[in-house]
């Protein structure tokens, strides 16, 4: 066990992590002590242990200035769950398998053509800190087997769906759609949360019947938002529960804020849909986006005004910008970065000065004839999103899997897809991926 060898003068506060579930596992860091904070007043450290238990001692004593000191601000945490790397051999691809819901069961067999291997705990992304109660075994060619282990059961089964990242053969074919949800199950869903929706959502009384309400509250929000996540499309196809969409939206505005069009923050802010995009990507299109075609146009193009026509997308990054300038042959190929809200977004060019900038901030659609926008082609980089919206960026299918990181994307981002005028073609996959329409891409 871990004790300070000397106390500071404010007194001997102090974190020990252990890499295991007591302190008589092995020590993987302690925090105590003055230390140099930053400059808002916080010091990050990461630790990471080698097991799926981790313990941590905080020991106190009288002398506490609590978080919102700056000088002195305590102890501050956050953990997650992390899964260790897949070891692939070669001839072998890494696929998410996404699994339902278990009713009544505490094994649940599913089929993944291919399959070799597979992570031996599962992801449960609805709540990571059970992730650890389930075990998964390839048990025979092509099957694995989810198995719920903890002792406690009240009832059999679970709720979550988790998804398993498995080693399959490279010749494998590709997931086909299968939506993790039905209608009856959304239904059922729906009408069993109808006492508790009332309650929460309702508390100070609708200004319609049902619950056609008009602010969401966090509460009602963390209720509403992952059943809408899954159920989206399958109220909008229904007349009497289509107006129930005016619930998400104000439960969306409550979850991600207000969508501003921003660069850094704010609700899918670019930077941050494009993370999200390229993890969609990696998800949904597989291995080297073979799922998904993206369009035969590779070239890039210099525009005659600070928008990007049709098969073309808007370049965000300064290497992208400085890589795209240098393909053109133009005279600048250094962007300088500005924050210009009169000038075109993006990657841009001023044929009078002959000079390359990086727009952080202005409009996707300018008119300008002077600043003209660098475009990238939509087939020069296949994938969901980040390939710039393109409608030929969509996988030929739906996983499951493909399907749980897809409603995250499209619940955050879905403002974004509408301002650049591919919404309806998105939303036509998200049905896809929620069996409500088969529709070709």
């Amino acid at each position: 066990m871990f004790h300070p060898k000397s106390c500071p003068p404010q007194g001997c506060d102090y974190v020990a992590v252990y890499d295991g579930s007591s302190n008589t596992s092995k020590v993987l860091n302690t925090f105590t002590g003055v230390v140099n904070v930053t400059k808002d007043g916080f010091v990050t450290s990461s630790v990471t242990s080698t097991g799926q238990s981790m313990f941590v001692l905080f020991k106190t004593d009288t002398h506490n200035c609590g978080i919102s000191d700056k000088g002195d601000p305590g102890f501050f945490a956050k953990w997650k769950f992390v899964d260790p790397p897949l070891k692939l051999m070669p001839g072998q691809v890494q696929r998410d398998v996404a699994v339902g819901t278990s009713v009544g069961q505490s094994v649940k067999t599913i089929t993944v053509k291919g399959v070799q291997s597979c992570s031996g705990t599962p992801l449960n992304p609805q709540q990571p800190q059970y992730s650890a109660i389930y075990k998964v075994k390839v048990t025979a060619p092509n099957t694995i087997a989810v198995t719920r282990v903890d002792h406690q059961l009240v009832k059999p089964g679970w709720g979550q769906r988790l998804i398993i990242r498995c080693a399959v053969a490279s010749t494998a074919p590709p997931p086909k759609s299968t939506p993790t949800v039905s209608k009856s199950t959304c239904t059922h869903q729906l009408y069993s949360m109808e006492t508790t929706l009332n309650n929460v959502c309702c508390a100070n009384g609708c200004p319609n019947t049902g619950l056609a309400l008009a602010t969401c509250s966090q509460q009602c929000a963390a209720l509403w938002i992952p059943f809408s996540k899954g159920c989206s499309e399958y109220l909008r196809s229904d007349p009497q529960l289509a107006p129930l969409i005016n619930i998400t939206s104000a439960c969306e505005l409550t979850t991600y804020g207000k969508f501003t069009d921003s660069y850094f923050g704010g609700r899918c802010s670019i930077i941050e849909y494009n993370k999200r995009s390229d993890d969609v990507t990696t998800t949904c299109c597989g291995p080297n986006n073979m799922y998904c075609t993206g369009s035969s146009n590779t070239a890039p193009k210099l525009m005659t005004s600070g928008t990007c026509s049709k098969g073309y997308r808007h370049v965000y990054t300064a290497q992208s910008c400085a890589a795209t300038s240098k393909q053109l042959g133009l005279r600048d190929t250094v962007p300088q970065v500005v924050k210009l809200s009169r000038n075109p977004r993006g990657c841009y060019y001023n044929k009078q000065t002959n000079q390359l900038y990086l727009n952080q901030a202005g409009s996707v659609r300018d008119a300008d004839t002077t600043r003209i926008s660098v475009c990238a082609a939509d087939g020069a980089n296949a994938g969901i999103g980040g390939a710039g919206t393109g409608v030929n960026d969509l996988p030929s299918t739906c996983s499951t899997a493909c399907s749980l990181k897809y409603e995250d994307f499209y619940a955050e981002c879905n403002p974004r897809l509408k301002e650049t005028g591919v919404l309806d073609k998105y939303t036509s996959f998200l049905q896809k991926c929620q069996g409500v329409f088969e529709t070709a891409n």
